[in-house]
């Protein structure tokens, strides 16, 4: 992997990948009508349709955060345990440390939400990534445009970002995942800025503010952290290198970094911007082993082992063999490299090759080895975007020296480093949402260099089909999608096909033809050529109908029945009281009046009695949400000698209850 130095260098200026700019230049009418509907659409649903719902507990975790550093601008939560420590007032991800509860997740993106939580509360922090996603659109827009030098390029990618990936629903979300894309995205567009600017003072600008940008992106999400190589990386491996870019780059991202370290020295007591409050760290066995890789790759793309590459490429080829083989003997890398493929397979081929033995709470299997969070299928990286083959066209034109080669290096290396990532260290399933939400970093490069994809399939292929011709398949492929999984009446076992099955068939054949459509050169190729447009657009139409009609509507759901849940329990449970949650928590009790809330779930309820008791008698009311079985259950041991005063029905089969000191000993029946 090289990065011709050639293309930064005015005296080849000929020879540049990235060209500037004309400042004259304006965007083009479509692009304008384009950003302006976004923005009143992105302003319609944040401001006035949305649910402000949860859909899962890392959105009340940062609601949390938001709240406490709003009110004492500290990073220590409150929730009674200075009161009485107990393990089920530290929910996951709010560890104790030193008698005070702090947050394992990074603050800078409570503090960009504080204005707007002040304002709006909860959905504040909705708003920040309305705000942000829009943002990302534009930056999508202007990397696409800086490395293509094409308008129509830039505004197909940013099409396809928004309609065919499912970077969407999460603009509608209060974790900062669009937030934490924004910050990568800035940093990387900054990035081209300084390798576009050949040795020049303003280069080196550019890389320091590139760096500056990305140094705070783990401050958002711990895993903006992975982008650093990926941004780096241009420089080191430009022909000729480019030291004082990559320098500038590394100590603008020392402030953001510095900050992300100190506030881990406060919470966790270890300045470490890596950390993430557990106090594990990565061993160093695969990091130098992964280093060596790169320097060896590093010193094999330099000018003078050119002639070395050329002539022995057999060797090299060998070596390479020889020392993945020597890997694969070895036992430990031979699990790491194992397992790293079999996550790979998982997180972006099939989900429902995940082991079946492997227990997920709240993920359940269905029939035909798919996962289900919380009754909507989840679904892989190539089954949520089975378009993706079309990125073997950019890869094939690297082999071909193609003028572009620089470009679409620098949009794969973001992928690369995400998904190798997330393949070898980490759980298999992505997190707990309908899609593999660790890779929403990945879904601007693929967006881009798809949209380039299909310039070139243009270019090299003589053109694509009628307008006409691209609708009907369009059409065809939204009404079956609709027909198999768009409807809510279709029960969950019956959805394997059309979710998991179906869009891998379609990248399989999108694949064949692609590859078809690129070597033959016979009276056939046209009308394989023809096909391939074809499954392009069934693949691209079936990921918006994916995203738009499937995911979204669960996620829609979700939110409305947990506001429910929120906008009841918080009418019945008045302030400075203990709320006991099992096993979810409203975000409107989070903004309740010193609302402590406890899980007993945390410690299989071995301080439930003991917090009981302790608030009761501190004059306190208690409060719990509980299944009517669990309910009754406990009527049946720790709550005997308690009064159970059932208040009202929340969704999922769950009872809002009062316990009170004595009275009847019966159980307890669902309320309306």
């Amino acid at each position: 992997m090289s990065y011709s130095g050639d293309a930064v260098h005015s005296s080849t200026s000929e020879l540049r990948v990235h060209a500037e700019i004309d400042p004259a230049l304006q965007r083009s009418r479509q692009a304008i009508v384009f950003f302006v509907g976004l923005a009143i659409v992105q302003f319609f649903v944040s401001w006035w349709l949305l649910t402000p719902g949860y859909i899962f507990l890392d959105e009340v975790w940062y609601h949390w955060m938001t709240r406490d550093f709003s009110a004492t601008g500290s990073l220590e939560l409150w929730n009674g345990y200075d009161e009485l420590p107990s393990q089920e007032l530290t929910p996951a991800n709010l560890p104790a440390r030193k008698g005070r509860i702090v947050s394992r997740y990074p603050y800078l993106f409570p503090v960009l939400a504080l204005p707007f939580y002040r304002v709006f509360g909860f959905t504040g922090l909705v708003i920040v990534n309305s705000i942000t996603f829009f943002g990302a659109v534009i930056l999508c827009y202007a990397i696409a445009r800086r490395l293509f030098r094409d308008d129509g390029l830039a505004l197909r990618a940013c099409l396809i970002f928004v309609f065919a990936t499912f970077i969407w629903e999460y603009s509608q979300d209060a974790w900062p995942h669009t937030t934490s894309l924004f910050f990568l995205l800035a940093a990387f567009y900054l990035m081209v800025r300084a390798y576009n600017g050949g040795s020049s003072r303003s280069a080196l600008v550019w890389a320091a503010l590139s760096g500056f940008v990305a140094g705070f992106g783990p401050g958002i999400r711990i895993d903006n952290s992975l982008a650093l190589p990926g941004l780096l990386a241009p420089f080191l491996f430009a022909r000729p290198w480019r030291p004082r870019e990559a320098l500038s780059f590394a100590l603008g991202a020392v402030p953001g970094l510095a900050l992300l370290g100190w506030t881990n020295l406060i919470k966790f007591g270890r300045f470490n911007p890596f950390d993430y409050g557990d106090g594990t760290y990565l061993s160093w066995g695969l990091p130098l082993a992964a280093l060596a890789v790169v320097a060896v790759m590093w010193l094999l793309s330099r000018p003078f082992c050119d002639v070395f590459v050329r002539t022995r490429k057999v060797l090299l080829a060998a070596l390479a063999i020889t020392a993945l083989a020597g890997a694969l003997a070895a036992p430990a890398s031979r699990t790491v490299l194992l397992r790293g493929l079999s996550d790979f397979w998982v997180s972006v081929i099939d989900v429902r090759a995940l082991d079946p033995a492997l227990v997920l709470p709240p993920l359940e299997r269905t029939p035909g080895g798919g996962m289900a969070y919380v009754g909507a299928m989840k679904k892989s990286l190539l089954q949520s975007l089975p378009y993706l083959p079309l990125l073997l066209v950019p890869i094939v034109r690297l082999g071909r020296g193609d003028r572009n080669a620089a470009a679409s290096l620098m949009l794969l290396l973001i992928p690369i480093c995400f998904v190798g990532y997330y393949s070898l260290f980490t759980h298999q399933y992505g997190g707990l949402c309908f899609n593999f939400r660790y890779f929403i970093p990945v879904l601007p490069f693929v967006a881009i260099l798809t949209a380039y994809s299909l310039k070139e399939m243009k270019v090299a292929w003589g053109g694509s089909p009628s307008l006409f011709l691209l609708i009907l398949p369009a059409a065809l492929a939204a009404a079956a999608f609709y027909a198999w999984a768009g409807r809510p009446e279709i029960p969950l076992n019956s959805l394997d096909f059309p979710l998991l099955i179906a869009p891998l068939l379609i990248a399989g054949a999108l694949l064949f033809l692609l590859v078809a459509g690129e070597i033959v050169n016979t009276e056939g190729a046209r009308a394989i050529r023809g096909a391939a447009w074809v499954g392009t657009t069934v693949a691209i139409t079936w990921a918006g109908m994916v995203a738009f009609f499937y995911d979204l509507p669960h996620h829609r759901d979700l939110r409305e029945k947990n506001a429910l849940w929120a906008d009841v329990a918080l009418r019945k449970v008045p302030g400075n009281s203990i709320y006991f949650a099992f096993p979810m928590v409203s975000p409107s009790i989070v903004d309740g009046d010193r609302i402590r809330i406890a899980f007993p779930g945390e410690d299989q309820g071995k301080d439930f009695s003991r917090l009981l008791e302790f608030h009761l008698k501190a004059g306190r009311r208690a409060f719990a949400a509980f299944s009517v079985d669990f309910w009754n259950s406990l009527k049946r041991g720790p709550l005997r000698d308690y009064n159970i005063i059932p208040m009202c029905s929340l969704p999922a089969g769950v009872v809002l209850g009062e316990i009170t000191p004595a009275g009847n000993h019966g159980g307890i029946e669902k309320s309306d």
